[in-house]
């Protein structure tokens, strides 16, 4: 726990590059702080009484980040564009794209999706039964991972909105492959920076090859176990003849 809010002064100057006045400073600082201090999982509470000197309550904190105008406002550019200033150019950038589900329990929270089942397995009689006094759904986001040539690792998130949300709210929906395009090319990089994509198979999209492709990007995911060659089921060509055929090709080329 910071004691003082004085004994951050690096953290709050840092965070006077986003322009806020002091008291949203403050409890930037606070959610900031406990990230920092990670204990278990993060919540109002434990951010709210970061700083012993001026704890408050945890209403509070969510009734700031609530405000609309943090949804207008993208607070984080500065503090990027300020760490990017610190990087040199020369260098391979690592950008990681990948997908967080924050569970959430209640039949009224909004904005919700349900995770598939990834395994079936045999259940227990009554499981049904037990099933249906649990309401368990989740908060999507895409999230994206930076790191620089020296290490510094930068992160950008874009939240994920159903297709009901968006109705309701009047915004326009976007897939998760779509919003990792989004970032893709909404990095800060000078346009010869080595940049190399890193993604699950879940984002190996036409879209996100595409956003690559624009920004001269080397897009590398995993292949999918899932995929099969041309050809009727057991006449599809061996794994083992079509790679010796391609070393084959290239030796004699």
């Amino acid at each position: 726990m910071i004691m003082v809010s004085e004994t951050a002064p690096g953290l709050k100057a840092f965070l006077g590059k986003t322009g806020l006045h002091e008291f949203a400073r403050r409890m930037v600082m606070r959610m900031v702080l406990a990230f920092a201090f990670h204990r278990g999982r993060m919540s109002c509470s434990q951010a709210a009484g970061m700083i012993g000197s001026q704890s408050i309550h945890r209403g509070q904190l969510t009734r700031f980040m609530a405000r609309p105008r943090w949804q207008k406002n993208d607070f984080n550019s500065p503090l990027r564009a300020a760490l990017l200033q610190w990087e040199a150019v020369q260098g391979r950038f690592i950008f990681i794209v990948d997908a967080t589900l924050v569970s959430q329990a209640g039949e009224k929270t909004e904005n919700v999706i349900a995770p598939g089942m990834r395994q079936k397995k045999k259940r227990s009689k009554g499981y049904r039964k037990r099933l249906k006094s649990k309401y368990k759904k989740c908060h999507s986001f895409t999230f994206g991972l930076l790191i620089t040539p020296s290490g510094i690792r930068i992160p950008y998130q874009i939240p994920h909105y159903t297709k009901e949300y968006c109705a309701e709210k009047n915004i326009p929906h976007r897939t998760t492959a779509e919003a990792a395009a989004d970032m893709i090319r909404d990095l800060s990089l000078p346009e010869d920076a080595d940049v190399v994509v890193l993604g699950d198979t879940a984002y190996d999209a036409k879209v996100v090859r595409q956003a690559c492709e624009d920004r001269n990007y080397l897009w590398i995911t995993p292949a999918n176990p899932e995929r099969v060659y041309e050809g009727s089921k057991g006449n599809r060509p061996d794994d083992v003849k079509i790679l010796m055929t391609n070393a084959l090709t290239m030796s004699v080329s």
